[in-house]
């Protein structure tokens, strides 16, 4: 019975051509969502990442934010200008003309850049 189960799979010479693509998007969206799957931040991670956003606000230090939402990562490197509490929002200005926004939740890592 065992051997029978795993190779259930192996006729799949004789699967017609529409499920053999939908099998495989399947697998590949599954390593998609495994790959991009959000780290757990610990509440002293959180704290340190609190203690750095407050310090680049006041001090007006170049930051680097690593965020992640559904497409993937996202780096972001430039001076914090503000922070809307209440959306969630980061304001960063890259120096090129150019303000990004980056939702809180999605943020992984924020460090000050040299």
């Amino acid at each position: 019975m065992s051997k029978k189960i795993s190779q259930q799979f192996n006729c799949s010479r004789m699967m017609l051509p529409e499920h053999q693509s939908r099998l495989n998007d399947h697998a590949e969206q599954t390593m998609r969502r495994e790959k991009y799957r959000r780290p757990f931040l610990d509440e002293q991670y959180r704290e340190e990442l609190q203690y750095t956003l407050e310090a680049a606000l006041t001090e007006k230090k170049p930051v680097m934010i690593i965020a992640q939402n559904s497409k993937g990562y996202q780096t972001v490197s430039g001076i914090l200008r503000c922070v809307n509490t209440t959306a969630g929002t980061l304001y960063i200005d890259t120096g090129c003309d150019n303000i990004v926004s980056v939702k809180a939740t999605e943020v992984i890592t924020l460090a000050f850049s040299d």
